[in-house]
């Protein structure tokens, strides 16, 4: 397996998308079998893909997203046009798609699961529309039909935080947007993922209570959530457009009722989406469950680096040489770190991988990965997976 990555900055998403096929041919000394892709909203899909398709042979595999920030090899970037090319030797991808997820987004799942049942992957990226879609509802779909005997990995689209509201995936010469973008791999492969946030949790343990569409929290300890909220935070933190990025939640991954207080609790991380003052609720950005343990957390610039870090260890424990890492990186950890911070999260992970070995991510409206054996949705999560051939 070898894999090559490049980044391209030019007003003509044509030329990009030239730009980019000839580089990783030139590098790569050949055709790649597969072209992982994400780039800014702002060039023009059908022009981007149309070039790159052009200057590719026609077997070559694209897909990808749009991002609110991409990466490469070097760094963590703005307004370019990445992809990696990988030539897989012994492992073989196919690609799938769902053009409109529509409101049954577990309906969605199903039917791609049915999809991918006769391609029997050993592993699945997902690349879901980050505004419209639920991958949770669409992971459920998937594993309804084809079980959970293989990972799965990825990001939802992204797009310049909220100026658009709309995001892309890319599948050879198509753009989709409100779809989904599946590359499924199967042969000889070595993975190792992991997850980290840096986040700490503030605030005594409690429980929702009541929850509505298994994102919507109306109760925690059978008060109204956003008083809970506020009496953390302060009336104040309601007027603050990114409070609920900067002070997101922990949502432990397993109910109240199953352990005790002094056992060790995984948690994910959910960004509050809205405030929801008539009702009391607190909107978020993924699933949440009726039951659960949950906490208020915050993160300095510090904690959300030694986060990334302690994620990048965790993965190379178990994949000590591999081949090319993939990062899945939420938008919300990018806000918080600011346009120099964040560039120094993915400098303070590359000290631990070397310059040499291919990377390539990009930054998620939520992220898909497992932990403790079971494939999740993240939200403000840094998110690695090594891959070699085994």
């Amino acid at each position: 397996m070898r894999a090559f990555t490049t980044s391209i900055v030019h007003e003509d998403p044509a030329v990009a998308g030239r730009e980019v096929a000839l580089e990783l041919r030139e590098q790569l000394g050949g055709q790649p079998d597969l072209v992982l892709l994400f780039a800014t909203m702002t060039y023009e899909p059908a022009a981007l893909l149309g070039a790159l398709r052009d200057n590719l042979a026609a077997d070559v595999k694209v897909a990808g997203c749009s991002s609110c920030g991409e990466i490469n090899s070097e760094e963590g970037l703005s307004g370019s046009v990445t992809a990696m090319g990988l030539r897989l030797d012994r492992v073989e991808v196919e690609l799938f798609k769902v053009d409109a997820l529509g409101e049954d987004q577990v309906a969605a799942g199903r039917e791609l699961g049915r999809e991918l049942a006769a391609f029997k992957p050993d592993l699945l990226m997902l690349f879901p529309d980050g505004v419209r879609s639920n991958p949770p509802h669409i992971i459920r779909g998937i594993q309804e039909v084809t079980g959970d005997g293989y990972p799965i990995i990825g990001g939802a689209a992204g797009e310049p935080v909220h100026e658009q509201l709309r995001t892309l995936q890319y599948i050879g010469d198509q753009a989709l947007s409100g779809g989904l973008v599946a590359v499924a791999l199967r042969g000889p492969l070595a993975l190792s993922t992991a997850t980290g946030t840096g986040f700490q949790a503030i605030g005594k343990q409690r429980v929702c209570t009541k929850v509505e569409d298994e994102k919507i929290i109306l109760e925690i300890d059978g008060k109204p959530a956003i008083d809970v909220y506020t009496e953390l935070l302060g009336e104040e933190i309601l007027d603050n457009p990114i409070a609920g990025v900067i002070y997101p939640l922990a949502v432990s991954t397993r109910r109240a009722s199953t352990y005790g207080e002094s056992e060790q609790q995984r948690v994910v991380i959910r960004v509050v989406q809205e405030f929801d003052r008539e009702r009391g609720a607190l909107k978020c950005g993924g699933d949440v469950s009726e039951g659960t343990i949950v906490r208020v957390a915050r993160a300095a610039k510090e904690d959300l680096i030694a986060g990334a870090v302690a994620a990048i260890d965790e993965a190379l424990e178990r994949l000590p040489a591999p081949a090319l890492a993939l990062f899945f990186n939420c938008a919300g950890r990018k806000i918080i770190l600011g346009p120099r911070y964040y560039k120094d999260e993915i400098a303070a992970v590359y000290r631990r991988l070397g310059a040499e070995l291919p990377k390539v991510g990009f930054y998620t409206y939520g992220e898909v990965a497992p932990i403790d054996g079971r494939v999740r949705y993240h939200n403000e999560t840094f998110t690695v997976a090594l891959l070699g051939e085994a």
